[in-house]
């Protein structure tokens, strides 16, 4: 009874071996005139379903915000191979196509990991921090004061999982501009107010903070009214219209002006040789 059990069992295991074989190959894929390897499944096996299960990666997920496992749905594979002085390195550059566990939404990320040897060698494992493709990253963050920033950042966190959440994260953003701007008042109205008397952002901004605010106080306090999801984009598109005039534009204004004050010293010399242009 015993025996055949085993037998039974190593006929299983034998059949499960070959259709993993038969079930996966490697092609070559031309992409913009260069090759890389694609290994992809004709078909889902139980083998194929436990390697997957055995590869997923704990991330934020751009499109959801949460914090959940993805799979690895597609890997393309490039290598490259320097000789420098005799020592042979390779880098390895690898794309994923990665498949969100709770929206199921695809994420593209580019991993480049350099590894001695040439590329016959065994291509290295996921690194600790590949670049992001897909989604793009919001980026309005880096030219903004740190508190500012810190309350921005965690509005989008929130953006796609909690309405409610991002409203009272939009007027803590605002608490935080009123806080960096040294605006006056015992309230968030009166100091959002001040920043109008101050001119320091106009009467059409002014008027989609107030808004913001008012949405915040809702978000904010058990009552009959809620924030809906399609409030969010308004919330986002209003917190970042004011993040905008008060620190993006002005940084890439000085950034501009920078660059032209550059191009004038360098052509300074030929102006003073020609007598200077109008």
């Amino acid at each position: 009874m015993v025996a055949k059990r085993t037998r039974r069992v190593r006929a299983q295991r034998t059949r499960l071996d070959s259709v993993g074989e038969e079930e996966t190959e490697e092609d070559a894929v031309h992409l913009s005139g260069r090759s890389f390897h694609l290994c992809r499944s004709e078909v889902r096996s139980e083998r194929e379903h436990v390697t997957v299960a055995s590869s997923k990666i704990i991330m934020i997920c751009g499109h959801c915000g949460n914090t959940t496992a993805f799979t690895v749905a597609a890997e393309g594979f490039r290598p490259t191979t320097i000789d420098a002085n005799g020592a042979e390195t390779t880098a390895w550059t690898t794309w994923r196509v990665l498949l969100c566990s709770t929206c199921s939404q695809p994420t593209l990320e580019r991993d480049v990991q350099t590894v001695r040897g040439g590329p016959d060698g065994a291509r290295p494992p996921r690194g600790a921090s590949p670049e992001l493709l897909y989604p793009v990253a919001q980026t309005l963050g880096a030219v903004l004061p740190s508190p500012i920033g810190r309350m921005y950042l965690e509005t989008l966190r929130v953006e796609k999982r909690s309405p409610r959440a991002c409203a009272v994260m939009a007027g803590l953003t605002l608490e935080a501009v009123c806080q960096h701007e040294h605006a006056k008042g015992s309230s968030l109205s009166e100091r959002l107010n001040h920043l109008v008397a101050s001119e320091r952002i106009p009467k059409t901004l002014a008027e989609m903070a107030h808004h913001l605010r008012q949405l915040r106080n809702i978000g904010a306090h058990v009552t009959q009214e809620d924030i809906l999801p399609e409030d969010v984009p308004v919330i986002i598109d209003f917190v970042e219209a004011i993040l905008e005039y008060l620190y993006v534009a002005p940084a890439k204004i000085r950034a501009v002006q920078e660059r032209l004050r550059k191009l004038d010293d360098a052509q300074s010399p030929s102006k003073k040789g020609q007598g200077g242009t109008g």
